[in-house]
């Protein structure tokens, strides 16, 4: 009988010390601030994210980014996830306390690759991103950026979220 309590009292005091789990941030959350920094090759672009809540949540992954001319979305733009400018951090669960900040990176050549045909109508207008990633409604956030996707290859490079107020640089030798 004696070892029966003392077990019971053991299973309680175990479930009581695992921690709760982190909920992900909601746009509702979220404020998302972006700083430009144009070179004569390239465009890099934090994405600065704030915490404007009243309780910590976390985020993770890469932001879901999708591009918009005038009239469309241009699917034509894609996303790569490596970049000559921006490092590679490890992606990992990022708790933001209220008013604690994440980045996020995007970058794009400005000159025209080989071989592209400047006669196609490449001009996004707009950038349409979801955080958390992968969230159903990809335009929870939206910014005019109007650059030439042909000029930039069709390619963008989008670092994943990290703790921080920038992105961080790969570092030249």
């Amino acid at each position: 009988m004696l070892v029966a309590g003392l077990s019971a009292t053991i299973a309680t005091t175990s479930a009581q010390a695992s921690p709760p789990a982190l909920q992900p941030c909601t746009a509702a959350q979220l404020k998302v601030v972006i700083n430009t920094i144009d070179t004569p090759v390239a465009v890099h672009q934090n994405f600065v994210i704030t915490n404007r809540g009243e309780s910590t949540c976390g985020v993770e992954g890469y932001p879901t980014m999708s591009f918009f001319t005038a009239s469309t979305q241009d699917t034509r733009v894609i996303p790569v996830h490596t970049s000559s400018y921006f490092a590679e951090p490890r992606i990992k669960l990022i708790p933001l306390a209220p008013a604690a900040v994440a980045s996020f990176g995007l970058g794009y050549r400005t000159s025209q690759p080989a071989g592209r045909d400047l006669a196609t109508n490449c001009d996004v207008s707009t950038l349409a991103f979801a955080i958390p990633p992968g969230s159903d409604n990809a335009d929870e956030f939206a910014i005019a950026d109007a650059f030439d996707a042909c000029r930039a290859g069709n390619r963008v490079a989008l670092t994943p979220l990290e703790a921080g107020s920038a992105p961080q640089l790969r570092s030249v030798k």
